[in-house]
């Protein structure tokens, strides 16, 4: 994964939207609120290695069916801003993660290996 945690991905989130990080772990059901937890559902589940389960329990104590139904809202119902919103935290994120792309392919691999793997010896066993 990209090092992201889901706190991350809250902070974001609320930031993008100009709201506090506990109104996403909140109890509201409104629809503003429903549709930003979507996104943060959304991004969590493809930035982190983060379970369902371990997403709910972030995002105030919740089942991981519920993170389920965030999700399919936001693939099945999601507006023009919601996925503009997403795409934009997202790269927003990528780029302030510690192993960004520009990060990365700044500095290329360098393999451990200093020098070739010595090739293989046959021995000869029960020579009569």
């Amino acid at each position: 994964m990209s090092g992201v945690t889901v706190g991350d991905i809250k902070r974001s989130v609320a930031s993008h939207y100009r709201i506090e990080p506990s109104d996403l772990s909140g109890p509201e059901r409104h629809v503003e609120v429903v549709q930003k937890r979507a996104v943060a559902y959304k991004l969590c589940v493809e930035m982190t290695a983060a379970s369902r389960s371990e997403i709910g329990r972030k995002f105030g104590d919740r089942d991981h069916a519920t993170v389920m139904n965030g999700l399919s809202y936001f693939d099945n119902r999601a507006t023009r801003e919601m996925r503009a919103a997403y795409h934009q935290i997202r790269e927003q994120l990528l780029q302030s993660a510690p192993h960004s792309r520009e990060l990365v392919w700044a500095f290329p691999f360098k393999s451990r290996r200093t020098r070739p793997a010595p090739a293989p010896q046959f021995i000869r066993r029960g020579s009569s």
